[in-house]
């Protein structure tokens, strides 16, 4: 008998504890979102959150869906839980928790996904009718600017999946040998138009020392560095009036570990990659300093409104005067250009590469450089179609 009352009140204690404990996991989320039960993480993601949508009685429709939205992100323990999968992906199964976004390499390196795949594999190639509307452009602005005294360059910059393909996982192939790039140089009359094809030159470099961050999808300061060296070195044989590019032993090289960078936190997983800085400090005073701006306004809604423009003057009239339309590796390049010019602007378009009249005609450089992601060439054809002519 004792025994049948032992049972039936461990039963009892047992399923009184699930109840409650099914509870507490519905109430916990509401717990959590005003007492802080658990400390709180901040969200990796690159995006606003969704705003909490107003109601209105007379038009309900949209009100479920921009609810549910904003829950989701404001979920109390969302960024914990992501955290939480991001770990366990890649931890425990050595895998991308979002390999639509980020892809794991060997020992730790990271690739991005967007544009920097397809371009590596060739598999976005162009056709030849937009191949032919690409040439078209260049050799226009070409045109353009020897009509204004302006020596026009394009520079192109190599992705990391080009300059260290041998981090990539061993399941990404090539599906073609050319790519974009490839595409429009071979039928680009290379002897009226200057290229500065930097991709082969990085790849001799990385003997030197490691280029690009194994968590970011940019160069460091050394690849920076080699990446200038090799405009420079392009321009003065036009240009021989133009110092030649500085030595690397001209700078101080230290180095320093950090989280990891935007890769990282892309899977939000920023605290268990590390990441080693290459400082280049230079020992000699610089000669060319901050300027005034000219003022130009940035695209609307541009994230990078502050560095849209960058101008500097070495204050030296026997030097060319530089314009430089870059994307955001061209952020490094200019504290290594800027020694070599008169005026040097350096203009961030959203990563359209346009040609901007007014931009020209205010500046009035003598050289124009086109310094060109080889996997965002769909940026440069979207400029082209805003372009007024």
């Amino acid at each position: 008998m004792n025994n049948k009352v032992n049972i039936h009140t461990i039963k009892r204690i047992r399923n009184i504890s699930l109840s409650l404990m099914f509870v507490i996991v519905l109430l916990f989320p509401t717990l959590q979102s005003y007492f802080k039960i658990i400390p709180t993480l901040e969200s990796t993601e690159k995006r606003e959150p969704a705003s909490k949508p107003t109601l209105n009685f007379s038009y309900l429709d949209p009100f479920p869906k921009r609810y549910e939205s904003y829950y989701n992100d404001h979920f109390s323990l969302r960024n914990r839980l992501i955290r939480y999968k991001s770990y366990l992906s890649a931890i425990v199964f050595n895998q991308s928790p979002h390999p639509d976004k980020v892809i794991f390499g060997k020992n730790n390196w990271l690739f991005i996904v967007k544009d920097e795949l397809e371009t590596y594999r060739g598999s976005n190639l162009f056709t030849d009718g937009q191949i032919d509307t690409i040439v078209s452009e260049f050799v226009y602005r070409n045109q353009y600017f020897n009509e204004r005294g302006i020596t026009m360059y394009l520079a192109i910059l190599p992705t990391k999946y080009t300059v260290y393909p041998e981090y990539l996982p061993f399941y990404i192939d090539r599906v073609h040998s050319d790519t974009r790039t490839d595409q429009i140089l071979k039928s680009l009359d290379t002897n009226s138009i200057r290229v500065i094809d930097l991709r082969k030159y990085l790849i001799d470099k990385k003997e030197q020392g490691t280029l690009y961050f194994a968590t970011d999808n940019h160069w460091n300061k050394l690849g920076a560095y080699y990446g200038y060296k090799g405009i420079i070195k392009r321009i003065r044989k036009d240009y021989p009036v133009i110092p030649p590019p500085a030595d690397l032993s001209n700078f101080r090289i230290r180095y320093h570990e950090t989280n990891g960078l935007n890769l990282a936190q892309m899977v939000s997983m920023q605290t268990e990659f590390q990441e080693q800085h290459i400082e280049l400090e230079s020992v000699r005073k610089e000669k060319a300093l901050p300027i005034p701006k000219f003022g130009f306004k940035a695209p609307r809604y541009f994230e990078f409104e502050k560095t849209y423009e960058l101008t500097y003057s070495a204050h030296n009239d026997s030097l060319p005067d530089l314009l430089l339309i870059r994307d955001s590796f061209g952020l490094t390049l200019s504290p290594y250009l800027k020694d070599h010019f008169d005026t040097s602007v350096y203009i961030f378009d959203a990563w359209k590469y346009k040609l901007d009249p007014e931009i020209v005609n205010t500046v009035q450089p003598d050289i124009v450089v086109y310094a060109i992601l080889e996997s965002l060439w769909d940026g440069f054809r979207l400029g082209m179609k805003e372009e007024t002519k």
